[in-house]
């Protein structure tokens, strides 16, 4: 009760699910809340700073996750989000994207400073501009208008729309000989029974395309890491679907359709988790979600084998694995230097999975 006299604006609710996170110690719960009413941007993690970069490379996830959550929190379905859904929305996609959530007095000066029309609310578009706007000065401290884009990983937009072009179907194996282009990864599919394939995030959008065992996919655009694991290299159970490819031989080879297309893998594999029946023989599936009780690492990983220890090559991320040890102290150095490992030495990427990992 003296938490929700002295902090009123956040609401009961709120103020009953921050003091739960802190074990009910109040003085903890009074500083978190005196964060979320700040009005300044707050100190800026590193590890989070880079992997807001690379979410905002992502120009097509970015857009269909916006719009999916659009909608979601639309409560009163009137195409526009008032302040408390904006509020309610931000701080669901930053939970979801793995980051720490936005000072509550800062999202909304921000809001203000903003709303060119004074209206209060944002439709669709609108919001999808304010959230670009307001992560670019969240994190880089971009001005709101006309700031300049943050470079992308490695290719521009319009290399990427020709590769894409050039793809009857939008989505293709290559040889693993090495030729797949300037910034064009490639990655070999290790699931025993193969993948299916969707198109975006979003469940419901099938494909009858599928990936074999040993096949190479040339991955056109990365999707981005959130806090239920990276899209798509992970299952649900934290198994390794698809590996970095280092200049191994592989044939060329187009997607095929499914063998069955009576029902998705998701449903076959869903079926039989009700009934209690051991997993089906069958494509696996581009699942998000990584176990927060299983290991993702298989025991034949050779990582598992020197997991505390830089191997030749990684020296340069001595400073970076030091930092997430202290941000992931609960954790193993063993573990966090494995998360690093998987992420190709990326400390924004490993962040966010060591979060899944500690729950």
């Amino acid at each position: 009760e003296r938490l929700c006299e002295r902090f009123s604006e956040h609401g009961p609710e709120r103020i009953a699910s921050i003091l739960r996170d802190n074990s009910g110690h109040a003085g903890q719960a009074a500083a978190a809340l005196r964060d979320l009413s700040g009005s300044d941007r707050g100190e800026v993690d590193p590890d989070d700073q880079e992997h807001v970069q690379t979410l905002l490379t992502s120009a097509a996830m970015f857009s269909h996750i916006c719009k999916e959550n659009f909608r979601k929190f639309d409560a009163n379905h009137n195409g526009v989000l008032e302040w408390t859904e904006i509020l309610l929305l931000v701080n669901a996609l930053y939970e979801n994207f793995g980051l720490k959530q936005p000072r509550e007095g800062f999202l909304k000066s921000f809001f203000e400073a903003n709303d060119a029309n004074k209206d209060g609310v944002l439709s669709e578009k609108e919001f999808k501009i304010f959230f670009e706007h307001f992560l670019r000065h969240a994190f880089f401290d971009a001005a709101a208008k006309g700031s300049e884009a943050l470079p992308v990983a490695s290719r521009t937009r319009t290399e990427l729309n020709e590769a894409v072009r050039r793809s009857k179907d939008g989505i293709e194996t290559n040889s693993s000989s090495g030729s797949h282009g300037r910034g064009v990864a490639a990655l070999r599919c290790v699931a025993p029974n193969g993948l299916a394939l969707r198109k975006t995030a979003d469940s419901n959008d099938r494909t009858e395309m599928t990936v074999q065992n040993g096949e190479v996919v040339a991955v056109l655009e990365h999707w981005v890491r959130t806090a239920n694991g990276w899209l798509p290299v992970y299952d649900s159970g934290g198994q390794l679907l698809l590996e970095s490819l280092q200049g191994s031989t592989g044939a060329e080879r187009r997607l095929r359709p499914s063998p069955s297309a009576a029902g998705s893998p998701e449903d076959v594999l869903a079926a039989a988790r009700r009934a209690g029946k051991p997993r089906p023989a069958g494509p696996d599936t581009c699942d998000a979600g990584i176990s927060r009780t299983a290991s993702a690492t298989s025991t034949n990983d050779a990582s598992v084998s020197v997991e505390g220890i830089l191997q030749p090559g990684e020296e340069d991320w001595t400073e970076r694995w030091e930092r997430l040890q202290e941000r992931f102290s609960s954790l193993s150095s063993g573990k966090v230097l494995v998360a690093l490992r998987r992420n190709k030495g990326h400390a924004g990427q490993a962040a966010a999975e060591l979060r899944c990992l500690r729950g």
